[in-house]
């Protein structure tokens, strides 16, 4: 969906906008400086390992969800995740103690909880409307 959207992008700008694209690189350099493997890094994220392999090989890209709590985790925006070569421009990654590192991750699963609950209850709302305008 993501490269889909960039695919229009692209043909409406006429530029090649996966140029801007930093996101795989990104993750396995954010990975390799806090010297995690892929099963560790998938695991404390919630991933599988093929899962976030394919996010570093650029076979897939994450749901929203998912890229906002890949962002938080690294203490980075979406935006800068995604369209800023980190590794070139040497932003500093900070290091977090496990304490804090698990008190965000609950809070980044509350929040996508609310937001997954916000998303049925919508979805709801919107299948009964179109089951009254059927009518």
């Amino acid at each position: 969906m993501f490269y889909k959207l960039f695919a229009i992008i692209q043909i409406i700008c006429n530029k090649n906008v996966s140029k801007m694209i930093f996101f795989q690189q990104n993750l396995y350099y954010l990975r390799s400086k806090k010297k995690m493997t892929l099963a560790v890094i998938a695991n404390e994220l919630g991933f599988s390992a093929s899962q976030w392999s394919n996010y570093e090989q650029g076979l897939s890209f994450p749901k929203f969800l998912d890229l906002i709590k890949i962002a938080r985790y690294f203490e980075l925006t979406e935006t800068t995740l995604i369209h800023t070569d980190i590794q070139s421009k040497s932003i500093e990654i900070t290091e977090q103690s496990e304490k804090d590192k698990e008190s965000i991750i609950l809070l980044q699963n509350k929040i996508i909880q609310m937001q997954e609950e916000k998303i049925k209850e919508l979805q709801l709302d919107l299948d009964n409307l179109k089951n009254t305008k059927a009518k």
